[in-house]
Formats: C-alpha cells, structure tokens, sequence
C-alpha cells in the first residue's frame, strides 16, 4: 500500500474546529500547488516535459489525499465528550 492509500484510509477523524481549520489550510496549499504543476507541465518544453507531468501526479495524488482527509474530518459526527 502507497503512502496515498494509508492517507487516504485513515479512519480517526479529529474533530477539533481548529484541526479542521488546519486541513482546509493544508487541502488549499495542496490544490495550489496541483494547479502551479499542472501549468509547469502544460508550459514544459520537450526536454521537462516528462518530469513536469511525474511532479503534477504526484502534486494531484497529495490534493487528493488531503481531500479526502478533509471530508472524513468535516463530515464526521459530532462525539459527546465532557
């Protein structure tokens, strides 16, 4: 299993405001840096172009995996503790 996979799969949502706050935060920067690697490749001349794509795969697959983080912790039922 990747790192992707074990990210993805966690299951023990956090469900602190401020914890949210920070994978919103971190979901974002993702996104951003997916989208600045997804122009580097568009832009990348024959000699980049295959290194450009390997960065935006990898820049899209963390997105991703922040993503589904974040929505395991946003939607996640609210525990009654103390």
């Amino acid at each position: 299993m990747n790192t992707h996979d074990l990210i993805a799969n966690l299951d023990i949502p956090d469900l602190r405001p401020e914890i949210r706050d920070d994978l919103r935060d971190a979901w974002a920067a993702a996104r951003d840096e997916a989208l600045l690697a997804y122009r580097d490749w568009c832009a990348a001349g024959d000699n980049e172009r295959e290194l450009a794509y390997h960065a935006y795969v990898a820049a899209a697959d963390r997105e991703e995996a922040a993503a589904a983080h974040l929505q395991r912790n946003v939607q996640a039922p609210t525990l009654p503790f103390g």
